[in-house]
């Protein structure tokens, strides 16, 4: 099994999703004053686990970055951005035009997200046809990785602040209510994400299609923090927790605040750096072709 994951694989899921099985199993970990079992059955269940939880946590990063503003494949065409200087930004469109056909157009007023989206991909097709991608490619799998290990943060935040409030919680909601809340609104999360997917095939305006997919994010978002943190309330009964643990808890909180924001930094440079690459790579790879045929005609 893990000879078949690829860098994505290894990157984008499996070290995300082990980070969050991590980070739920410490307080049962810390109960038990001990490490898991090292047998090669404990391991590849974990690898197992955390690659299932790794593509769990990529279809909610997916629509956690980026809804404010404009994807870096996207901002990099706009002629006010400073990704490029604008002889770069000029020899780009006229690449991207020679070869595929497509009109980038100069006035940021006229690019459309299809132009924009159709130029990226096709400029990625092209690196992967003639293999120049891998550079590309790892940027790729680092930016997958931040944005789910921040995911993973995000939850451990409200999971370790669900601990923390425990006690307050478990004195008005019982156990089993606890548990049958958090079925309800694991089955809420479940029809909110079924939605969504319905909306994004609705061919309508795609500024009306994004603020209807966007409602339906925010309500993800909000069941996300309630799950994160009646799993925590849970858990502190679950493990048999003392009651001083609540204050680790609490710096647990913290920390995952602090590595949430920095994987968020992270994931903001490295998905830059992955767009950057891909377009500079295809300029170099259509530049390159240029010259050999010009050099062949001489000859």
């Amino acid at each position: 099994m893990i000879e078949r994951l690829n860098f994505y694989d290894l990157y984008g899921y499996l070290i995300p999703g082990l980070a969050l099985v991590i980070l739920l199993w410490l307080p049962f970990g810390y109960s038990a004053g001990g490490l898991p079992s090292t047998a090669w059955t404990s391991a590849l269940l974990a690898v197992a686990v955390g690659y299932i939880a790794g593509h769990l946590i990529q279809r909610v990063a997916r629509y956690s970055y980026w809804r404010s503003g404009e994807v870096p494949s996207a901002a990099l065409l706009d002629p006010a951005n400073t990704g490029y200087s604008p002889m770069f930004r000029e020899l780009l469109f006229r690449r991207i035009q020679e070869r595929f056909g497509i009109t980038v157009p100069t006035d940021k007023a006229k690019q459309t997200w299809p132009i924009q989206n159709d130029a990226f991909m096709l400029c990625r097709g092209v690196l992967l046809n003639v293999g120049k991608i891998h550079y590309a490619e790892q940027f790729e799998g680092l930016y997958a990785m931040m944005r789910g290990l921040g995911v993973a943060f995000s939850f451990g935040i409200f999971y370790y602040l669900g601990i923390f409030v425990s006690d307050y919680v478990r004195s008005r909601v019982g156990f089993v209510a606890g548990h049958v809340l958090l079925a309800v609104i694991v089955l809420v999360w479940w029809a909110v994400s079924l939605g969504r997917l319905k909306a994004e095939r609705i061919d309508e305006d795609r500024a009306k299609k994004r603020s209807r997919r966007n409602r339906y994010v925010i309500a993800e978002r909000l069941a996300f923090v309630i799950v994160a943190g009646m799993l925590g309330v849970q858990a502190k009964r679950l493990a048999n927790l003392p009651d001083y643990a609540r204050w680790i808890s609490l710096g647990a909180t913290g920390a995952c605040v602090l590595f949430a924001l920095k994987c968020h930094e992270g994931f903001v440079e490295w998905s830059q750096l992955f767009a950057t690459t891909v377009y500079r790579d295809f300029v170099v790879v259509e530049t390159q072709k240029a010259h050999e045929g010009w050099s062949r005609e001489t000859d």
